[in-house]
């Protein structure tokens, strides 16, 4: 099977809430409304803040933390910026919802993208080594490059940053 894009979702927090909680029966843009067994759940969200924080993995609600880090970013210029990146291989029972982290303030912001895919490798689901970059000062995205060994592999990137203390992330 091929890969395919079931769809996504998108939410943002600006309220001190350590988590908030994000619902994956509405997605849209794909193939499907909600995951499936074996579909893999991909959540990157970011957070302004001047420091270099480090908040939980994301949840599901009938899976465990999503203990699949892709990728933790922060990036010290002007309008810092924290991301992080994790994903889930739905089991039997697959998330209706997610909670995703965030940092607890009133002044700083919190955002998520959260992508599902149907017919990835749920052994490797990632088939490289993951590559992340910081901009400084700049709001365009500029990824590093890749080159995926699988066949019919589908390259994902995610793009995190702030404006003022409203971060957005794609």
């Amino acid at each position: 099977m091929s890969i395919q894009f079931v769809g996504q979702t998108t939410a943002r927090s600006l309220a001190a809430v350590s988590t908030y909680n994000v619902s994956l029966t509405g997605l849209t843009g794909g193939i499907a409304s909600s995951p499936r067994e074996k579909d893999i759940v991909v959540v990157t969200y970011c957070w302004a803040s001047t420091t270099n924080d480090t908040v939980n993995l994301p949840s599901g609600n009938n899976s465990s933390t999503y203990q699949s880090l892709i990728a933790d970013t922060y990036s010290n210029d002007a309008r810092d910026t924290n991301g992080r990146a994790a994903y889930q291989i739905m089991g039997a029972s697959p998330d209706t919802s997610v909670d995703v982290p965030s940092l607890s303030s009133t002044t700083n912001g919190s955002c998520c993208t959260i992508l599902v895919f149907r017919g990835v490798n749920p052994t490797t689901p990632i088939d490289v080594t993951v590559q992340s970059a910081s901009g400084i000062e700049s709001n365009l995205a500029n990824p590093p490059s890749i080159t995926p060994s699988t066949p019919g592999a589908w390259i994902v990137t995610g793009y995190m940053g702030t404006g003022d203390a409203t971060p957005i992330a794609r």
